[in-house]
């Protein structure tokens, strides 16, 4: 709050035993939402009580990927995360939304030119391939996508169309939003230099 006001605070104790982390998570979110009056609509509860892998370890991994995908400003630290994600997913095969970040990672490489090779493109292509296989529905996974058509192609349209899948259930994911803005910007900027071409081509067409 602006007036650095405390709305609600709570302690909570657990016995955190392998394969229960989730449901720890769920009813810790759901506590804050009823302290706060806050409606969880139903894809949001799904999402609460989703269980992305039964491998503690694997998860533990994801996450430490998540960190180093943060900082993605470097390289080097794009790279630790694609081998973290990688670690989950040789933990866990079915670890969707572990390749949906791997596949954002590997796009993100080619993105910054770090790494322009086809078999770069490749690997977050088959990697975001493998999370929607493993479960179509998963609104990261078409996120992914959509990164993968925007990063990878420019294919603004393709990149646009997986962000809508994806925003909803996820109308409030702030990532996803500025994705959409991202290209968007991009589509601006398009229809600007066309513009300008046109108007160049007409001023000669004058003379």
């Amino acid at each position: 709050a602006s007036d650095d006001a405390q709305l609600w605070t709570d302690r909570y104790t657990a016995n955190l035993v392998p394969g229960e982390i989730f449901g720890v998570q769920e009813q810790i979110a759901e506590q804050v939402a009823q302290a706060l009056d806050v409606t969880l609509l139903e894809p949001e509860r799904q999402r609460l009580t989703a269980q992305p892998t039964d491998n503690q370890e694997a998860y533990d991994y994801f996450l430490r990927g998540n960190d180093y995908s943060g900082r993605r400003l470097e390289e080097q630290d794009t790279q630790i995360a694609i081998q973290m994600y990688q670690k989950a997913v040789e933990l866990d095969p079915g670890f969707a939304l572990a390749y949906a970040s791997l596949s954002n990672a590997h796009s993100w490489i080619w993105f910054l030119f770090s790494d322009r090779t086809q078999e770069r493109l490749a690997m977050a292509k088959e990697a975001v391939d493998k999370a929607l296989t493993l479960d179509p529905d998963l609104p990261e996974a078409h996120v992914a996508l959509g990164w993968y058509h925007y990063w990878g192609h420019l294919e603004y349209d393709r990149a646009l169309a997986e962000f809508a899948i994806a925003q909803k259930s996820q109308p409030n994911n702030g990532g996803l939003l500025y994705g959409i803005g991202a290209v968007q910007r991009r589509q601006g900027e398009q229809v600007g230099v066309l513009l300008r071409q046109a108007i160049r081509g007409g001023d000669r067409a004058g003379r």
